[in-house]
């Protein structure tokens, strides 16, 4: 049964862009009976994508399409106390991320976003946790592909060794170009600017390439440098 004042279980934010098209079809293809919409600030781009969705599957006739603009603060907390999950691609988030969790966890709605800037992260962590954990609501931010595969990809090997000390590496090689958001994002966190503009020091020395070995199929290798060791 539905809870009738949430009337979808999951709002897409973002869903006219990139990366926010490619949540929607697989929520579409994974999750034929969610009570799901999709939010944006274009109603037209949000029109384009909903017929996209339709002839894919005419079911998702029955997803529902909601305009809002992020500063609109009323607006915000009303899209997310209609969902009891509130998903943002919208990026960067150091720049549109904010208004979005705020709304959520005022909300007492689920939250996960896609992101990978340490300064956002850290932030939402200081200024919700204990909000979050009070309402026992979830705030879960990296669920994007380089985290996803490392922490997955890690506790599974970790479960398939036997008991002691272990050291986990792993190796990704990609011909992928990022989209225009994960770009910004990554300019963002590489500029070392917090959100308040001011520039904050690097915790970490600048990552150096160095040979990976061979049973990893050897060449040189480049850590990533802003996101999985401070997760």
């Amino acid at each position: 049964m539905g809870d009738p004042d949430r009337p979808w279980d999951v709002v897409l934010l973002g869903a006219t862009g990139f990366t926010g098209q490619l949540v929607a079809e697989h929520l579409l293809r994974s999750h034929p009976d969610l009570r799901w919409a999709i939010a944006g600030r274009d109603p037209h781009k949000l029109r384009d994508v909903k017929m996209g969705l339709v002839g894919m599957d005419h079911r998702a006739g029955a997803i529902g399409t909601q305009v809002v603009e992020l500063q609109d603060r009323q607006a915000m907390r009303s899209l997310a106390a209609g969902a009891r999950v509130l998903v943002t691609t919208v990026g960067p988030y150091s720049q549109h991320g904010d208004p979005v969790v705020d709304a959520a966890v005022e909300a007492g709605t689920h939250y996960l976003d896609v992101t990978g800037e340490p300064p956002f992260v850290s932030g939402i962590r200081r200024r919700h946790s204990r909000t979050a954990r009070d309402k026992g609501i979830k705030v879960v931010s990296c669920c994007g592909f380089d985290s996803i595969p490392a922490d997955l990809g890690a506790r599974f090997t970790v479960q398939q060794l036997h008991h002691g000390p272990k050291q986990v590496c792993a190796y990704l090689r990609v011909k992928a170009r990022p989209s225009g958001g994960s770009w910004a994002s990554l300019v963002e966190s590489l500029s070392g600017s917090a959100p308040s503009g001011k520039l904050r020091r690097p915790r970490t020395r600048p990552p150096r390439l160095h040979r990976a070995p061979e049973e990893a199929g050897g060449g040189w290798a480049l850590p990533l440098p802003v996101i999985d060791q401070s997760v």
